[in-house]
């Protein structure tokens, strides 16, 4: 039994010195969150100060090669928006209808400006069939 007493007392010895290290971990954080915050307001102040409003600026010597080249890269071509057909769209349509959704895919309609599937201009297909697919 002595033996168990004194290795609870170890284990609680131990517990306390590694609160207390922890302790002192989050102070050493805080204070590097605190240096962040300050360095972050006087290079916004600097930038406003300089009329660059709402833009991030980097310090070029925090940005290496590597990252440098790719923040030059062109942005690769997008491939154009699919075309979708008036059968495509209807299928696509009537496949998710259901009695419980048919006044709000009415909505989306008049949200499009108009009260039937065949009114709605063809460049609207897509952006009409991702609002019926969120239902």
């Amino acid at each position: 039994m002595t033996m168990s007493l004194k290795m609870l007392a170890d284990i609680a010895t131990h517990a306390q010195a590694m609160a207390d290290e922890a302790q002192a971990m989050a102070a050493a954080m805080q204070i590097v969150v605190d240096d962040c915050a300050e360095q972050l307001a006087a290079k916004k102040a600097e930038n406003e100060a300089a009329g660059i409003t709402g833009k991030t600026v980097v310090d070029p010597e925090w940005v290496t090669e590597a990252e440098a080249s790719v923040v030059n890269e062109p942005m690769p071509n997008t491939p154009p928006a699919k075309k979708y057909t008036i059968t495509e769209v209807r299928a696509f349509v009537a496949e998710r209808t259901k009695p419980e959704n048919r006044a709000q895919i009415k909505a989306i309609l008049k949200g499009f400006g108009v009260s039937k599937l065949t009114e709605l201009p063809e460049d609207k297909y897509g952006q009409l069939m991702d609002e019926v697919s969120k239902l």
